[in-house]
């Protein structure tokens, strides 16, 4: 990308000052890379994945071995590969003008029959002001199977915004040299199991991360790395710090202190926020959370089914309309507690689709005569006076869905004396 704001134009011109990654760091970065000893067990016959050596054994190698050529400690690992790669990344990490400058060096070991092929070079800059705002420089990549691969030997150039670079890195290389507001801020030298760009943005433009990493409570910044989240549970995390409060499992004390949010309790009580069984607190607060919203569901319930009563007054004169033969009984639903049950049993969605909207539709529950089970629902149109459905259980059509439709349309001229006398 070419450099359009004097910022960008500002950063090519400091790249240019910076010193490349060769010698020692090359070394460092290769040295990060694990080395070992491949064996097939049969002929006690070692490879060496440093500098491609093989040499034959008197016996299995314990754990660890010694390559007789370049003299490296090998963990000796049995395997029938004869081909590999590995990765590592490292880090240096300077201030170049008034930007913290991260420098990434891929090294890796490429393994192919008896030769090996180890190489280091530097990949990707980033560059970050007082303000935590970064931009990237990476040399050419190419992508495939959603994997990048590095070009090596190609220049640094500035990329897009929108491309973001992020890497854990294996190690630091060297001395470090930090602006003084990430020495303010609280960093010493150590990343903690975080990327560099996470720690620095993250001290550069967020307190909360600062306060947390200064009180060295990686715990809880590895746990919640939403900061969203950490913001709605900073009070409680205050009270977490004030009492030096410890937890196996933070990601159950932030869903915990949510619930707890949720019901209506203090967040900010220590006796709520540092309890001795965080999972025993968080099994309780969620069955109070749960009785909650059931009592809620049902009162919403209730004020749905008065509404729907209103609507299907209309119906209510064709609500006496029963009949019945020596098998079945059929009866006209035509309040909302009716349509509620029907759909529970029947587990279709004569209540949760809202039939009782549609004007011209009734709605009728077929059930056996000996013990009033429900056998099948049967949507009936008010304008044609036709069996628009007839469904069992789950939305089946029943066995006995010739003799149920006979029946009814045996007893259609209920319907229309109702509906002719109003």
């Amino acid at each position: 990308m070419k450099a359009r704001t004097r910022k960008e134009k500002e950063v090519e011109r400091l790249s240019k000052r910076l010193w490349p990654v060769t010698g020692s760091k090359k070394e460092y970065a290769l040295g990060l890379i694990p080395k070992e000893a491949w064996w097939r067990g049969r002929d006690f016959g070692c490879f060496c994945t440093c500098c491609g050596h093989e040499w034959e054994m008197d016996s299995a190698p314990s754990e660890t071995a010694v390559c007789p050529a370049c003299g490296a400690e090998l963990k000796a690992v049995r395997t029938r590969k004869e081909n590999g790669k590995f990765y590592m990344f490292m880090a240096v990490i300077s201030v170049c003008g008034k930007y913290q400058v991260i420098r990434f060096v891929e090294a890796r070991r490429i393994i192919h029959g008896k030769r090996v092929f180890s190489e280091a070079e530097e990949v990707v800059r980033l560059w970050i002001d007082v303000n935590g705002n970064h931009l990237t420089q990476t040399i050419k990549y190419g992508v495939m199977h959603y994997n990048v691969y590095w070009k090596y030997g190609t220049c640094m150039e500035l990329r897009n915004p929108c491309f973001s670079v992020n890497f854990y890195v294996d190690g630091i290389c060297g001395k470090q040299s930090v602006l003084s507001e990430l020495r303010r801020n609280g960093y010493k030298g150590r990343l903690n199991g975080f990327t560099p760009l996470d720690v620095f943005k993250g001290l550069l433009q967020n307190s909360m991360f600062e306060t947390l990493w200064k009180a060295n409570r990686f715990d809880i910044l590895k746990s919640c790395t939403d900061l969203n989240r950490l913001r709605l549970e900073w009070p409680s995390v205050r009270i977490v710090l004030r009492n030096n409060y410890r937890t196996d499992d933070w990601q159950i004390w932030f869903d915990t202190m949510s619930m707890m949010r949720r019901c209506g309790m203090d967040v900010t009580n220590s006796v709520y926020v540092c309890p001795d069984d965080i999972r025993r607190v968080h099994d309780e607060v969620q069955k109070r959370l749960e009785r909650m919203e059931r009592r809620k569901k049902q009162v919403e319930l209730e004020e749905k089914m008065k509404c729907v009563d209103k609507v299907l007054e209309r119906l209510s004169k064709y609500g006496e309309i029963r009949f019945c033969d020596g098998k079945w009984n059929v009866l006209t639903l035509h309040t909302a507690k009716e349509y509620f049950d029907e759909g529970n049993h029947m587990h279709h969605c004569v209540w949760s689709n809202e039939y009782w909207k549609k004007k011209d539709c009734l709605i009728l529950s077929v059930r056996r005569n000996d013990d009033n089970a429900r056998v099948a629902t049967v949507e009936l149109s008010l304008s044609s006076y036709t069996i628009q459905q007839c469904r069992g259980v789950s939305n089946k059509v029943p066995e006995q869905v010739d003799d149920i439709e006979r029946l009814i349309k045996d007893n259609m001229y209920r319907y229309k004396r109702v509906a002719n006398n109003n």
